[in-house]
């Protein structure tokens, strides 16, 4: 199903119980989109922050095996946290990332070791600050969408 070739690729907004195993075979992937991802449904509540309560979440490694991605929009996923494997160890490249109209009650921490990051979209979440931009280095940050 997924070539070499594949550069963009979007699963938004379907019903996967599981990010697909091929995915991390697509080492040249750019942009993956997987805006409202259901995780099998477990991601719906915040069950990111725990792992052993989601039965797709062993699946999120791959996200690790994709250096090359540039954008990540994980909007809508019901995420409370960001999935282990969002690491810029494992994704020096990314300059997008999306988690828009989550369940987020604070900016991530390792948001701030992304140094490449020009977007990032936090809007429709209940944040009250954005403590782990303050201070850190983002030279090429250009865009913040955090409206409610």
């Amino acid at each position: 199903l997924y070539g070499p070739a594949l550069r963009r690729l979007s699963l938004a907004r379907n019903k996967f119980t599981k990010v697909p195993c091929e995915l991390g075979l697509v080492r040249g992937l750019e942009d993956l989109c997987l805006d409202g991802f259901m995780g099998g449904g477990g991601l719906r509540g915040g069950a990111m922050s725990n792992p052993q309560s989601n039965p797709g979440a062993e699946h999120w490694h791959l996200l690790a095996a994709l250096p090359n991605l540039t954008s990540l929009d994980l909007g809508r996923c019901g995420l409370a946290a960001l999935p282990p494997a969002v690491r810029a160890s494992h994704l020096p490249k990314l300059r997008r990332l999306g988690l828009a109209a989550n369940l987020l009650h604070e900016l991530p921490r390792q948001v701030a070791d992304f140094t490449a990051l020009q977007k990032l979209d936090v809007a429709d979440n209940n944040l009250a600050a954005l403590d782990p931009l303050h201070g850190s280095s983002h030279p090429f940050l250009e865009e913040l969408l955090a409206s409610r």
